[in-house]
């Protein structure tokens, strides 16, 4: 008998879960999850699937995904750790609104907040925007977070792949390196959905 998953944990393992969830917006409607990890089988990531799920700290996405759709993930406020595939076709305003950002911008500006328009801001405003700013550069440097970390990207992508303790030891880790968003790879495998003593020793 398979193991159950944790209650902060979904996994996405095939295309027509896929399609239910996203018929019954069940992921914004019932939003508990931390960890959202999007097996193998599934290529192409819905439109607003996990719009305004505040919960969602880790993203793990396969590196072969081909593609994810507008506002995926748009405000996701509490999103930390993802990694975009290098040749995922991208919508628009995966994570945030431009356009609405810069509409906040300009009510709240110059003003002495009240309390409902810190809490407006802060609604609206993720912790990936807080770390680089624009849509722009959150959808740039996820993309890149891996150039010339080769022990984060074999860890952040453990749970898709075998061999993986032996692919560390060749690389000889040291897990104290941070990526763009500040993580090391025991950072990031502390995030993962899958877990395993020996690389938690090995780093």
């Amino acid at each position: 008998m398979e193991p159950s998953l944790p209650l902060s944990e979904l996994q996405l393992v095939s295309t027509m879960a896929l399609k239910a969830l996203e018929d019954t917006h069940f992921l914004t409607a019932f939003c508990i999850f931390t960890n959202f990890r999007v097996l193998p089988l599934i290529t192409v990531i819905p439109e607003i699937i996990l719009a305004g799920c505040s919960s969602i700290f880790s993203l793990e996405l396969p590196d072969h995904l081909g593609e994810i759709r507008s506002e995926a993930f748009y405000n996701c406020s509490c999103l930390r750790n993802v990694a975009l595939p290098s040749n995922a076709v991208l919508g628009e305003d995966i994570f945030i609104s431009e356009q609405l950002q810069r509409l906040l911008d300009q009510l709240l500006e110059g003003q002495s907040f009240s309390v409902e328009q810190l809490l407006i801001k802060k609604h609206f405003s993720m912790d990936l925007q807080r770390l680089f700013g624009s849509e722009e550069r959150i959808v740039r440097e996820p993309r890149h977070r891996f150039d010339k970390l080769p022990v984060h990207s074999v860890v952040y992508y453990q749970s898709y792949h075998e061999g993986v303790l032996q692919r560390l030891i060749e690389l000889d880790p040291t897990g104290n390196q941070q990526d763009c968003l500040g993580m090391t790879p025991l950072h990031i495998l502390t995030c993962s959905s899958v877990h395993n003593l020996e690389l938690y020793l090995l780093l």
